[in-house]
């Protein structure tokens, strides 16, 4: 009996001595991109260098556009941030025909300009255009053209 409850004892101490350590593990979410990390020394290393939303060194992103100083711990509020911001540079001319070319898809509009030309008959215009300037009396406006006097 004393060598079972002296194995009872040692499993007692052993997992609640496993409870304590386990608990003594601090999980950490980070508040920019989410992840969520054991320990107080690899989170702070986490948002000192490899998260992707604060970026290196621990920077947070901020607001690309002059005269604008606002920084963002999320992705999520940086790109809201840069629709709205009012140091954004209004659009060139340019940019906007730029950004209406990227927006063309090219592909599409060339397979309707081939379906369209593919329903058209060259051969019977073609041969109408003959018939027509085959009916033309170019004799007759040639006479009628050299007997106006200039």
């Amino acid at each position: 009996m004393k060598k079972l409850t002296a194995i009872v004892l040692a499993l007692v101490i052993a997992l609640s001595a496993a409870t304590v350590a386990f608990a003594a593990t601090s999980v950490y979410t980070c508040p920019a991109c989410g992840d969520v990390i054991e320990g107080e020394k690899e989170f702070n290393t986490h948002l000192e260098k490899t998260c992707p939303v604060v970026g290196s060194e621990g920077k947070y992103k901020e607001c690309p556009y002059d005269g604008c100083d606002a920084k963002f711990k999320s992705q999520e509020e940086y790109d809201k941030h840069l629709e709205i911001c009012f140091y954004k540079p209004e659009p060139t001319i340019a940019d906007k025909v730029s950004d209406f070319i990227a927006g063309i898809d090219f592909k599409e509009v060339f397979g309707k300009v081939t379906d369209f030309l593919g329903g058209i008959d060259f051969a019977g215009i073609l041969a109408k255009v003959v018939g027509f300037i085959g009916g033309i009396d170019f004799s007759g406006i040639i006479d009628k053209i050299g007997s106006i006097e200039l």
